[in-house]
C-alpha cells in the first residue's frame, strides 16, 4: 500500500496518538483512559517504504482495506474503535 510519512502523521493525529520524541516516535493507543497497545514510528519524509507500511498498518490492528479508509479519511476515531470492538481487541 502507498503511504507517505504525511499520512502517517495524520493517522496518529485521528487516532489522538501522542508521540513522544527519542530515537523512534514512542505511543500509546488509548480509549477510556486505557492503553490498548503501544506504537512506534520512525522519522522520515516522503513515501514509507512497502515493507514499512505494512508494519504501521499491523501495528493498527487493520487490513489493508480498512488502513485505506483510515488513510483516506472516511474512517474516524469512532469507527476504527468499533473495528477493534468487533475483532474483540477493545471491551
Amino acid at each position: 500500500m502507498q503511504l507517505k510519512w504525511q499520512q502517517v502523521n495524520q493517522i496518529t493525529q485521528k487516532l489522538r496518538i501522542d508521540l513522544r520524541d527519542g530515537k523512534h516516535l514512542n505511543g500509546w493507543l488509548e480509549y477510556n483512559g486505557k492503553k490498548l497497545f503501544p506504537v512506534r514510528l520512525s522519522y522520515g519524509a516522503g513515501d514509507v517504504p512497502g515493507k514499512i507500511s505494512d508494519k504501521i498498518r499491523q501495528q493498527y490492528k487493520l487490513n489493508e482495506e480498512q488502513f485505506g479508509k483510515l488513510r483516506d479519511c472516511p474512517l474516524s476515531y469512532e469507527g476504527y474503535i468499533d473495528i477493534l470492538k468487533d475483532k474483540g481487541l477493545v471491551s
